[in-house]
């Protein structure tokens, strides 16, 4: 893909008391753009080689000033196509009334992916919410909506067109899906609102409806069950240790496969640690081990020791499709009715630890939560928590 080039030329075409425009000629993607200085010169007093004037500084500080701001940007986006995006960046002042919609969501992104401030997912979902939002302006041809434009009557439209089948995917889209799609909009209008590009959010007069949900998690009976089904089958049984690994440690998926032999240690005392850095919050975390853990990583170590010894990892290498797939397979087989995938092993994880009594803002900083209610959610699911709490109240003297 070529890059973008952007060049200095002289407008002859258009005369004003004898000069003509110095105008900026942004190309990519065999598109031109021209896009207006506010300067004038004489043909004579223009070098068309240097793309500058011949002797006046002001001017020649100026288009080098903005062939500084363009180098640096295409230094950092090497691919970026969006012409509407670079005018924005080389002239924020002059395009910041009529900048559109979709162009200040291009550089929203952008900015986002050279900062490296949020996780890859994140940036996949604000890909796929940029791609469906340029589907439906497309549909309505609005592609030109500016960013101040956006009202409450857009949000809505913006809802029934999400609300609608074979639109967004192939089905209707769960309403919690659909709210996801409304959240990444409203974070992206609230930074506009932010940076002045927007009087007034939209979303303040639009209020989101979720759908209560139920989360998965397995009793201790069903617990004691898995542990002791042990499979002839390695792939069933690496599915087996590594869901059981991640009920005794609330890990994700995808900390339970990045994580190593390293990543464990033993303090003074002779207890053992799992020292990791979160994939999602992207810190430190540094958690004791449940003796039920420590009997899983022997477990481990015996059954594919080779493949650890290969991989340098803790646990066996498995997609997250397919350690589902055989998930969902074995806990049929073994008597277990329920929709299990990796994830349920973190639920099943947190009110195993509240079943026991674990203080609550003990077990926020075991699952690495960012506050406490979304810790507290586990506590409403779980009729033994608080079964145990009404059972405190009644004990009070």
């Amino acid at each position: 893909m070529k890059q973008t080039t952007m060049r200095f030329e002289l407008r002859t075409n258009r005369v004003f008391h004898g000069a003509h425009p110095i105008v900026v000629r942004l190309y990519a993607n065999k598109k031109n753009k021209y896009i207006s200085t506010i300067f004038k010169v004489a043909a004579s007093d223009w070098l068309n080689e240097k793309e500058r004037t011949k002797e006046n500084a002001t001017i020649n500080s100026y288009l080098d000033k903005l062939s500084s701001t363009f180098n640096r940007y295409i230094g950092d986006h090497p691919y970026t196509i969006d012409l509407e995006v670079i005018a924005m960046v080389l002239f924020s002042e002059k395009y910041e009334e009529k900048i559109k919609l979709l162009t200040y969501i291009a550089h929203f992104i952008a900015d986002k992916k050279k900062k490296n401030d949020v996780i890859l997912k994140t940036l996949s979902r604000y890909d796929r919410v940029q791609s469906v939002l340029t589907s439906y302006l497309k549909a309505c041809k609005k592609e030109s909506t500016p960013i101040n434009e956006v009202n409450i009557e857009f949000i809505n439209q913006w809802d029934t067109y999400l609300k609608s089948s074979n639109k967004v995917n192939e089905k209707q889209l769960e309403k919690n899906t659909l709210n996801k799609y409304h959240s990444i909009l409203r974070t992206m209008l609230i930074q506009a609102c932010n940076e002045g590009k927007l009087n007034t959010n939209p979303y303040n007069m639009f209020k989101l409806k979720g759908k209560p949900t139920h989360r998965e998690y397995l009793t201790e009976c069903e617990l004691d069950l898995l542990k002791k089904a042990k499979s002839r089958n390695l792939k069933i049984e690496k599915v087996r240790l590594i869901y059981l690994f991640s009920c005794y440690t609330g890990l994700r998926f995808v900390d339970a496969q990045c994580i190593s032999l390293n990543n464990i240690h033993k303090d003074k005392q002779g207890e053992v640690y799992l020292s990791f850095i979160s994939s999602k919050a992207s810190k430190q975390q540094e958690i004791p081990l449940l003796d039920d853990a420590i009997v899983i990583i022997s477990e481990i170590q015996n059954t594919f020791a080779d493949e650890i010894t290969a991989t340098d990892k803790l646990l066996p290498r498995m997609s997250n499709q397919k350690f589902n797939e055989y998930l969902k397979a074995f806990a049929f087989r073994i008597g277990i009715d329920k929709e299990l995938t990796h994830h349920t092993a973190r639920h099943t994880f947190a009110t195993y630890m509240l079943n026991r009594n674990v203080a609550p803002h003990a077990l926020q900083v075991l699952l690495g939560h960012s506050n406490i209610r979304e810790t507290m959610i586990y506590a409403k699911i779980t009729p033994g928590f608080l079964k145990k709490e009404v059972h405190k109240a009644n004990n009070i003297e």
